[in-house]
């Protein structure tokens, strides 16, 4: 994710701090009293509270009920993790854990990557995912989108080899044949050739960025349409060229966020089909080799959504993941799933380990 660019005093940033560890600990509102007494900033409580309003202002943090404490936003979770947090060595017996893990021959990358998500549940306490991409270096060669109603969308992706793939979508704007001819024939010219994996793994804006100002402005109807096609282009490739692991889901039942009977029902939908949403902007990078996290509503990104995910839970929820590579080429994410009140700084250092390790496992299972 983008850095958030926004300046505080110290003093905020110790209450901010204050706020959110403690809301990870606890699961509640956080009062200034118990910021006075638990972490001696040598303020009194109605400055705290001045200050917390301040924070609230900025959609630092924020009061469910009027009586109540302060909890985080998503605002708030995103400079916390910014400013203060970054991947640390696993203590010794965490960093064994994952040594002797690694250590086992596997006889499948299907068996390798299901043990990394196994020791990265562990590790966390969190559900664990991981992506695997198909005929990775595969081009593409051809692209058809037609509309067969003007509410619909039929997309065909062929590859080199011969292999078409085709889904149809429900288009969240009005389609316009004259628009629809000419974002097909920019999708054709800019990624038939291109490998299946620098396809899959290209971010919808720096694809959309190249157009601004040759082509279109980012604000129009026609850039809203190629902006579409092209995430319906990658999730449709997604479906086919993908796999997607998920273990030990059931352990997020048992935190407090998912109590409730029908947030938890969406919760193991969300996690039974976990292609309807695990790829989409804003957080699936490919290129940098370090950690990223995506907090409540930025994993809401991307239009192309057929169906549409159980979008109340997953704003509920965080993810901390990591690229992994074979040798040179980008492989896929490993990740975990939580609660937004997660430990962000164990996710971290557990995903970063396990990615390092799994890259240099799979490395040399396929050379």
């Amino acid at each position: 994710m983008r850095p958030l660019h926004l300046e505080l005093n110290p003093r905020r940033e110790r209450i901010l701090r204050a706020v959110v560890e403690k809301h990870i600990s606890t699961a509640m509102p956080v009062s200034s009293e118990t910021i006075v007494k638990e972490y001696k900033l040598g303020i009194s409580p109605a400055t705290v509270r001045i200050e917390l309003a301040v924070l609230e202002s900025m959609g630092l943090v924020k009061q469910p009920h009027t009586s109540a404490g302060r909890v985080p936003s998503d605002k708030g979770y995103r400079f916390y993790v910014d400013r203060f947090l970054s991947p640390k060595p696993l203590k010794p017996d965490e960093a064994a854990m994952v040594r002797s893990t690694f250590q086992v021959k596997y006889c499948a990358i299907e068996e390798l990557l299901r043990a990394s998500l196994g020791l990265l549940a562990s590790l966390t306490g969190y559900a664990a995912l991981a992506s695997f991409t198909l005929s990775g270096d595969e081009p593409l060669s051809e692209i058809h989108i037609t509309a067969p109603t003007p509410k619909k969308l039929l997309v065909m992706v062929t590859l080199s080899g011969g292999k078409v793939f085709h889904r149809l979508f429900c288009s969240a704007i009005p389609i316009d044949a004259g628009s629809l001819k000419y974002v097909l024939s920019l999708l054709r010219a800019s990624l038939c050739g291109l490998k299946l994996s620098q396809v899959l793994h290209m971010r919808p804006s720096s694809f959309i960025q190249r157009f601004k100002n040759a082509f279109i402005s980012s604000y129009n109807a026609v850039s809203k349409l190629l902006r579409m096609s092209f995430e319906m282009i990658q999730e449709t490739l997604r479906a086919n060229c993908m796999l997607v692991f998920v273990s030990n889901f059931t352990q997020l039942l048992s935190q407090p966020e998912f109590k409730d009977v029908d947030r938890a029902r969406s919760l193991v939908e969300l996690l039974s089909d976990p292609l309807r949403w695990f790829f989409f902007e804003p957080y699936c990078i490919a290129c940098e080799p370090s950690p990223w996290t995506a907090i409540g509503m930025e994993l809401l990104g991307g239009i192309a959504q057929s169906p549409e995910p159980p979008k109340d839970v997953l704003a509920e929820c965080s993810l901390v993941g990591a690229p992994y590579f074979i040798g040179d080429m980008h492989g896929g994410n490993i990740a975990v799933l939580g609660p937004k009140r997660m430990r962000y700084d164990r996710a971290l250092s557990a995903v970063n380990e396990v990615a390092k390790w799994l890259s240099i496992s799979l490395t040399s299972f396929m050379s």
